[in-house]
């Protein structure tokens, strides 16, 4: 695997419409990850706001990365990934503290398929 803990990553899989985190390896099907959205508690009720302190801006390159604060919120799930959704793009990381913050949220939590989620969420 190319990535690393923190990066974001996009697809133009269609059913990889967010940028993606990348939080570590699962098996030759899927990576563990979570989700971040610019739509906030209205779209996703459990989403936790971020703060620009999370995101890197500039690249190893100096680049302006695609992906950084704007506003962002990361969905609270562990969610599974699927290596289907291949190529990826790396289009920002994670700065030291935002890596912390996401481990503080929704690490340890069971990981899932987004429609898992999206099952537990309606019977809660």
């Amino acid at each position: 695997m190319e990535w690393s803990k923190g990066d974001i990553l996009k697809s133009k899989h269609e059913d990889a419409i967010h940028p993606i985190l990348f939080l570590e390896g699962y098996d030759d099907s899927y990576f563990i990850g979570a989700m971040i959205s610019t739509k906030g508690p209205k779209r996703y009720p459990d989403s936790i706001p971020m703060k620009e302190e999370h995101f890197e801006k500039i690249d190893e390159n100096g680049q302006t990365y695609e992906t950084y604060f704007g506003p962002s919120f990361l969905v609270d799930a562990l969610l599974l990934k699927e290596h289907r959704w291949q190529p990826f793009d790396k289009t920002g990381r994670l700065t030291p503290i935002g890596f912390e913050f996401v481990q503080d949220r929704i690490m340890g939590k069971y990981p899932m398929l987004w429609k898992e989620y999206k099952e537990y969420r309606r019977n809660r």
